[in-house]
């Protein structure tokens, strides 16, 4: 497919907020539950930025007239199920009363892994695909009911517009027919989607006082 230029530009806006979402959450982790566990969501939200900047360079190098690098394509695959089932695990680990008995890293990390191995063997994506999915809902939902905690009405609203809008492009992207048109919805939605993740981020920062309060209550 041939893809325009201004297309390919847009694909970048979701990854720079996802960007400056993981940017503010990973602070955000490290006040509420450590370095150890901060370090975690470093590396899974590495992981995904890294995932989505490689599909954006794939796309800008396939619109600028050169080569079709597979690799560039799929590798966000291979990088948002890992990367959002650490995030995951780094949300969860987030919670006082989980101190000292935390949930077990090595069963998310088993989960990426078989993701990871099925998709290997299978010769498809969709193993990950279920991966990302799950993971991405455990995260949403976790940031969506610590907003509750936090009395951060507007950032529960965010964070559920951005577990809605990553189902949505679920289901956008399993189109059998990717025209032009249909891939304009899904970036201005992908868009949508991570910018409500970063400002979801940014106003629950802003209460961490507050719901620390709240938790340890």
């Amino acid at each position: 497919m041939d893809y325009p230029l201004a297309l390919a530009l847009v694909d970048f806006l979701p990854v720079l907020a996802m960007t400056a979402g993981i940017s503010l959450l990973v602070p955000f982790v490290r006040r509420m539950a450590g370095p150890s566990i901060a370090t975690a969501a470093l590396a899974g939200g590495a992981l995904t930025v890294t995932g989505g900047a490689l599909k954006a360079v794939w796309k800008l190098i396939v619109a600028s007239g050169g080569p079709d690098i597979v690799w560039m394509a799929k590798a966000q695959f291979f990088l948002l199920g890992p990367g959002f089932t650490l995030l995951a695990w780094a949300l969860l680990s987030t919670a006082p009363s989980t101190a000292g008995r935390r949930p077990p890293l090595w069963a998310f990390a088993a989960f990426a892994v078989a993701g990871l191995a099925a998709a290997a063997a299978l010769g498809g994506t969709w193993p990950l695909l279920i991966v990302t999915t799950v993971s991405a809902t455990i995260l949403g939902v976790r940031l969506l009911l610590l907003s509750r905690r936090a009395n951060q009405v507007a950032a529960t609203f965010l964070f559920g517009f951005n577990l809605l809008g990553t189902y949505a492009m679920g289901i956008l992207a399993g189109q059998p027919e990717q025209t032009i048109a249909l891939q304009w919805v899904e970036e201005s939605l992908n868009t949508l989607t991570w910018t409500a993740f970063a400002m979801g981020v940014w106003r629950l920062a802003r209460a961490k006082t507050l719901l620390t309060e709240q938790l340890f209550r």
